[in-house]
């Protein structure tokens, strides 16, 4: 009589690095002999009433076994198991170390194609879902893991570590007669513009009007022989060189004048041409002061707050006079103009 034909226990399916056994159980008494022969390559194995396998494949085997009298029974059923193939490290995009400004966020992408994806920051589980990907906004490590429609885990991806950036403090710019956030020059004159709480490792970016200055780098702004065009508002951005944080300054107005200009020549003859000093400018200085000197060096005029046509030489001598005329802006700031004119009657 032959044996009772075998049967195989339904393997279950397991993920790389575990064992796939198929199980052969059978009514059939007496020392038996198992023979295995796996479907798909025509392998027979020799074995007890179990064969495993560990490398990733599909596996399909029948079994019939022997009893003391030679006799074989008839094959069982194939039965089919898998060993799934090992589950790649989920690669997480951007890579490295990135930097952020203190309040934005950033988009952390791992590698496409799995059925759940769980996120750690530092260690501790933040999120897990099929999503790919996760927003942050705190510093730490971030790293994921992954799994297959399988079931199948991946090892823990390299992780990609996140800095917050504080913005810079607003920078604050000064400048030589700023006062009320206004500054006042005039043509030809020289200014310069610097940050007064500048830090060595920020990058500085200076403004006029809201556009760039081309070579405008750098916590001073250095602007010569100045025309009526460069009026106007002056700004200055403070950026940190990790995450390229910025912060803008309050803006400078700077206030363009003509230039004042004293004549060389004063003629008090009566003929009402050049008869009294008149400063061509003056009239946007109401704050002044005069003070006209003759070649010996002694002083025989000075007025504060000169009003034009009001010197008519005083009965001076005709010779060279010298003078010094100071201007005073209404914030305090102060230039003073020197030369020389000639008093002909």
């Amino acid at each position: 009589e032959l044996p009772a034909t075998p049967e195989i226990v339904e393997p279950i399916n397991v993920c790389f690095g575990g064992t796939l056994t198929f199980t052969a159980t059978t009514t059939a008494s007496g020392p038996l002999s198992y023979e295995w022969t796996e479907v798909n390559s025509g392998t027979i194995l020799n074995a007890g009433n179990t064969v495993s396998q560990t490398n990733p494949g599909t596996y399909k085997y029948k079994v019939r076994v022997k009893n003391a009298n030679n006799c074989w029974s008839e094959y069982s059923e194939a039965v089919e198991g898998i060993v799934y193939p090992e589950v790649i490290i989920p690669v997480i995009t951007p890579s490295g170390t990135v930097s952020i400004c203190e309040g934005e966020e950033i988009t952390l992408a791992a590698t496409t194609g799995f059925a759940t994806y769980t996120w750690y920051r530092n260690g501790t589980q933040i999120s897990s879902g099929t999503e790919n990907a996760v927003t942050v906004n705190q510093a730490g490590t971030y790293t994921v893991a992954v799994t297959t429609v399988n079931d199948c885990g991946s090892g823990t991806s390299e992780g990609l570590t996140v800095e917050i950036v504080a913005y810079p403090a607003i920078p604050v710019i000064t400048a030589e007669g700023l006062a009320n956030g206004e500054v006042w020059r005039r043509v030809d004159m020289n200014i310069v513009f610097e940050v007064s709480n500048k830090v060595d490792a920020l990058i500085y970016q200076w403004y006029h009007n809201g556009s760039v200055i081309v070579g405008g780098q750098g916590e001073a702004l250095y602007l010569s022989s100045l025309r009526l065009v460069d009026a106007g508002t002056y700004t200055v951005t403070a950026t940190t060189q990790n995450a390229g944080c910025s912060t803008e300054s309050e803006g400078v107005n700077l206030i363009m004048r003509n230039n004042v200009f004293v004549p060389r020549l004063i003629t008090p003859n009566g003929d009402n041409e050049n008869d009294n000093l008149n400063i061509t400018g003056l009239e946007i200085y109401p704050r002044n002061e005069l003070i006209i000197i003759n070649r010996w060096g002694n002083e025989v005029f000075r007025k504060t707050n000169y009003v034009n046509g009001t010197w008519q030489g005083d009965n001076l001598p005709n010779e060279v006079y010298f003078y010094k005329l100071r201007l005073i802006e209404a914030n305090g700031y102060t230039e003073e103009i020197t030369g020389y004119f000639h008093l002909k009657r």
